[in-house]
């Protein structure tokens, strides 16, 4: 924050009527009223700290403050919203997140649950300040990429991209056998980094490499985002280069980075994350793109829903765009309740409401209209939805769709679609009215590489 200037913290999805107690570590560096408004008074760091009690118990959750003289914000919070899930056992409950005048409405309309707390850790120690997370492998050793798999060998071998050392990955025995890294603690929730690393490989063609997220939300889901894909011609050294913002509502995160072919060796170095910011006023004083095409047409872009909780990001999006679609985040594969669908009474598929409520409470937070995207798609949707009694039973010859021996008859699954998709759209048009312009009811329906028409 900058010396003079204010910002209002609340405790999201917090209801109105729960007492809290706003307290700062440093007066001198920053002041903190009642209702939880930070007052920076001079340059230095505190801590800004909200004790509550909910369903009988007390909890306290911190926020970082640090206070620069230069017109610039530097607001570092670990940002996690209390979700409409099943209570955990765990009892941490959501931080104190930056959210300038705004109120405290929940995006859903049940009672919040406890959320989950960060699984246990500690940093990566870094020794360039300037970085939140650098490895180069020039001790000769490797101590914190670890095997997706297990089996995987990363060994540190010479010929670095531009030093002596970089780090062989061998011995994969799956498509999903990869090297990762565990940035749980070195990240903060819903803020923006620049990733790099460089990569190569000697497999005698070109091949794809990703850099991916993992994450586990607070209900336990495990989430896979990629960040970056890049083409790597054998035999050279490419930079693989994004600015991202790391997921939030996490109580783990992973980076790392998958090839093509699992019997093709890799190797890896220079692995940077770096704090990044936006120059908003300067994105401010041009003219959005919603304005330059206002008579023509709206104008929108492909989000998750982190980026709208991040807010230097979400003023960009709100300055340039009208639209929205969340990536992955309203597919079948997220929107699906296996559990609930099994027990169902009348045996339709049923629905998890929160990650709705999220993604288009931020949406309408906003002011952003919704492109809801999909609710039909033969991929990122489980295995589980085609089957009798939703319990997929395989040919024991993998765990392709195509594996799968006990699918339902079409009759059956055309009902099951029905009962989804009503399910979802009622859901949204009632509790986000006005919200979501459009339904991609289905997704890549033509195959092409076939040439006859399917029934």
């Amino acid at each position: 924050m900058e010396v003079g200037k204010s910002k209002k913290l609340s405790v999201k999805h917090l209801k109105k009527k729960v007492k809290r107690t706003w307290k700062s570590k440093n007066k001198k560096i920053a002041t903190v009223s009642k209702n939880g408004r930070v007052k920076a008074k001079k340059a230095g760091k505190t801590t800004i700290s909200c004790t509550f009690k909910y369903k009988g118990k007390k909890y306290r959750k911190k926020c970082r403050v640090t206070v620069k003289k230069a017109d610039e914000i530097i607001l570092s919070t670990a940002v996690a919203a209390v979700q409409t899930t099943e209570a955990p056992t765990i009892t941490e409950m959501p931080l104190a997140t930056e959210t300038p005048l705004a109120t405290e409405t929940p995006l859903a309309t049940e009672t919040p649950d406890a959320e989950p707390a960060k699984v246990p850790g500690t940093p990566i120690p870094v020794t360039d300040s300037t970085k939140t997370l650098a490895l180069d492998f020039e001790d000769g050793t490797n101590t914190y990429v670890t095997g997706r798999q297990g089996e995987e060998q990363l060994n540190v071998v010479s010929g670095g991209y531009d030093d002596d050392f970089c780090l062989q990955v061998s011995n994969r025995l799956k498509n999903w056998a990869e090297p990762q890294i565990n940035v749980t603690h070195n990240l903060t929730d819903f803020t923006t980094y620049t990733i790099e690393a460089y990569v190569k490989h000697s497999a005698g063609s070109n091949r794809t490499i990703n850099c991916m997220w993992q994450s586990t939300d607070l209900s336990g889901q495990l989430q896979y985002t990629t960040i970056r894909q890049v083409i790597v011609p054998t035999g050279n050294w490419v930079k693989i280069e994004a600015a991202v913002v790391a997921p939030g509502d996490v109580t783990e995160l992973y980076i790392y980075f998958e090839m093509q072919n699992y019997t093709n060796d890799f190797l890896l170095d220079n692995i940077s994350i770096t704090e990044k910011h936006i120059y908003l006023e300067q994105v401010q004083a041009t003219e959005g793109l919603k304005e330059v095409f206002s008579e023509r047409f709206p104008v929108g872009c492909v989000v998750y829903s982190y980026n709208l909780q991040n807010e230097e990001i979400a003023a960009f999006i709100r300055h340039h765009y009208n639209t929205v679609t969340f990536g992955d985040e309203l597919k079948p594969e997220r929107l699906l309740n296996e559990e609930k669908s099994k027990a169902a009474q009348d045996g339709m598929p049923q629905i998890n409401t929160d990650v709705i409520d999220k993604c288009l409470g931020l949406a309408r937070e906003n002011g952003l209209k919704v492109r809801f995207h999909t609710l039909v798609w033969f991929s990122q949707t489980p295995d589980w939805y085609f089957c009798e009694n939703y319990t997929p039973e395989y040919d024991g010859s993998g765990t392709e769709k195509t594996n799968i021996t006990n699918l339902v008859d079409k009759e059956t699954m055309l009902k099951r679609m029905e009962s989804y998709i009503t399910q979802i759209i009622t859901y949204a048009e009632t509790n986000y009215p006005d919200t979501v312009y459009a339904y991609d009811v289905v997704n890549e329906v033509i195959n092409s590489s076939i040439t006859i028409m399917l029934d």
